[in-house]
């Protein structure tokens, strides 16, 4: 039988992992066998059918102890995992098909109460359950994300995470749509705004998108979040306090922060690269006033459905 102490051990080594200086090797390798032997039945009996290599399984475990506040001290760092859901989060992102029926089933399936205040439709539910799914079990640039889960947290808990982040880029994906089509039937109805305006757009609308994008990309990361779940997203600022855990006159400061930002950074923008003096451009003043927030929502629709691949 494998020795699974040394490699756990080798494994750590690998990671750079020095071990306390405390620590006497000997004992902690007897040790090691112990924690880990009993860790790989226990995680076997609670998920069987479902069978787990023993020596993946540690090696699996030395990833998630050496990210772990203290690795060095491995038998402690091992007492403070969540050895079972570990063992079936290791089977599932390593393709042992049982493994990922069980993690959808006990999982995916019910999701709903972590998404509810982002949106409790079937409907949505459904493209959350997708949207995660596809994140969480399909390699996309790398292995399946959920051999990221470390088991310092249950991993139901974790999962509730990780749903309410896919919720969140779904509802940024359906608000993006929605916009986009709305702005499409606006054009094709022959919307018209007042003759100056009109004129005025359409001369200068490359020059305020390229300006509309550098305001936006001088906010900070927090900025363009609360906007995106605001103007692309369309969450109320409550709820995107209570998302925080802030209080909305914070968010709704951030909010505000975040707008003026942009407003004076495009006018700013606009008379640098037209080459006017911004006094001489009231007609175009009115157009960055009348035109922002649809610029704004779609440029970070657009930016959200950038920054990440979706899986085939």
């Amino acid at each position: 039988m494998t020795d699974v102490g040394s490699v756990f051990l080798s494994e750590l080594r690998d990671r750079h992992v020095s071990l306390a200086p405390f620590v006497d090797p000997v004992a902690l390798q007897a040790g090691l066998v112990e924690i880990l032997g009993a860790a790989h039945a226990v995680g076997a009996e609670a998920w069987a059918p479902i069978q787990l290599g023993r020596e993946e399984f540690v090696r699996h475990l030395a990833g998630c102890v050496a990210r772990t506040a203290n690795p060095g001290d491995a038998a402690a760092a091992l007492k403070t995992l969540h050895l079972t859901d570990l063992y079936l989060a290791c089977a599932a992102g390593l393709g042992v098909a049982q493994a990922r029926e069980r993690f959808v089933s006990q999982f995916l399936l019910p999701i709903e109460s972590a998404v509810r205040a982002i949106g409790n439709s079937a409907g949505f539910v459904e493209d959350v359950r997708q949207e995660i799914h596809e994140r969480l079990l399909l390699p996309s640039s790398g292995p399946p994300k959920i051999l990221q889960y470390g088991g310092r947290a249950a991993l139901a808990s974790w999962v509730g995470v990780a749903a309410r982040r896919a919720a969140l880029q779904v509802l940024r994906e359906r608000g993006a749509r929605q916009r986009l089509a709305q702005d499409t039937a606006d054009e094709e109805l022959g919307v018209q705004l007042d003759p100056e305006l009109e004129y005025v757009k359409n001369r200068y609308r490359e020059a305020f998108k390229v300006a509309v994008s550098g305001a936006i990309a001088a906010l900070s990361t927090r900025e363009r979040m609360i906007l995106r779940l605001h103007c692309v997203g369309g969450l109320s600022l409550a709820r995107i306090a209570t998302m925080l855990a802030v209080d909305e006159s914070t968010v709704s400061r951030w909010e505000k922060r975040a707008r003026e930002t942009i407003f004076g950074g495009t006018n700013v923008r606009l008379s640098e690269n037209l080459g006017v003096a911004h006094d001489d451009l009231p007609s175009l003043v009115r157009l960055v006033s009348s035109q922002l927030q649809l610029s704004v929502a779609r440029l970070l629709a657009s930016d959200a459905e950038g920054a990440r691949p979706r899986s085939k």
